[in-house]
């Protein structure tokens, strides 16, 4: 009786053995794949919204993971060594700026074999070429309740960091970064002043008037290839000539920051001086900074 009952027991654990032995690959692929969407819904969510693959298409997306595995700890980039050239120099060299700002965890958030998984649910579930646009609406040349005003303003390989409208005026002010220059629209929207450079080297992003001065915002690293405690952002002092910018002689009134994204100006403690809020999170690190004018 004790025999038969072993050799029932053994049989049926050989058949239960031989049966998973022998799934077909698709069942194997589909059980990776849905490991690699548990992954992902895991730790790709942390820091936003979990993507969904069909958003990019397949070959994007590897240079995305690349982009996404190094925040994550993901130092070793072997896997992308049959991708095309450009995709690995790009993750290269953004693994080299984290790895000089500090911004890679020293202990990885996934295994090998889980990053892996995760990798492949991405790229086996991407479309190979991205998905159609469908139902969108046709562009047209209008703005329910706003006239469209034509411009004269052609800079050829321009860099707008800047499109600010004064108040007072009905002016426009176009910061340009490849050349450092600001232009300044009339309200007919053609050139009233073109190129203006300050003495002060700027990148601007932001211009506030106060009074008999404006303030320009500059970045200071416009493409991101300087390290972030190089702080070569400022903002600098315009002051206005016959209510323009025209020939204004300007200076830096706060310097060392880090690459700003925008600025205010106001007197925030009433004390009857105007203070600056700098948001520097334009790079990896950054902060947002009060600088407190003081009767000095």
């Amino acid at each position: 009786m004790r025999t038969s009952r072993a050799l029932t027991i053994g049989t049926l654990l050989l058949g239960i053995c031989l049966t998973l032995g022998a799934a077909p690959p698709a069942v194997a692929q589909g059980n990776q794949a849905s490991e690699g969407g548990q992954l992902a819904a895991r730790h790709c969510s942390e820091c936003h919204l979990e993507p969904h693959p069909d958003i990019l298409p397949r070959q994007s997306w590897q240079t995305a993971l690349g982009y996404m595995g190094l925040l994550m700890g993901m130092r070793d980039l072997d896997w992308l060594a049959g991708e095309p050239e450009v995709g690995r120099n790009t993750v290269a060299a953004r693994r080299d700026v984290l790895l000089r700002e500090g911004a890679i965890p020293d202990n990885p958030a996934l295994s090998e074999n889980n990053w892996e998984a995760l990798r492949d649910y991405y790229v086996e579930s991407a479309p190979e070429a991205p998905l159609p646009q469908e139902n969108r609406p046709p562009l047209r040349w209008e703005l329910p309740r706003f006239r469209i005003v034509e411009s004269d303003y052609r800079v050829p390989g321009a860099v707008t960091t800047l499109v600010h409208i004064r108040a007072e005026t009905g002016e426009a002010y176009i910061g340009d970064s490849a050349l450092n220059t600001l232009t300044v629209l009339g309200t007919d929207g053609r050139i009233k002043l073109a190129g203006q450079r300050p003495p002060t080297n700027i990148y601007p992003i932001d211009i506030v008037f106060m009074d008999d001065t404006a303030y320009v915002g500059s970045i200071g690293d416009l493409d991101a290839s300087r390290p972030t405690e190089d702080r070569l952002a400022h903002i600098s002092a315009l002051e206005l000539v016959d209510g323009g910018i025209n020939g204004a002689p300007a200076s830096i009134v706060v310097g060392g920051l880090y690459r700003m994204a925008d600025m205010a100006v106001a007197d925030l403690n009433g004390a009857g001086r105007l203070d600056f809020v700098a948001c520097g999170y334009g790079h990896v690190p950054g902060r947002t900074s009060w600088f407190e004018a003081r009767a000095d």
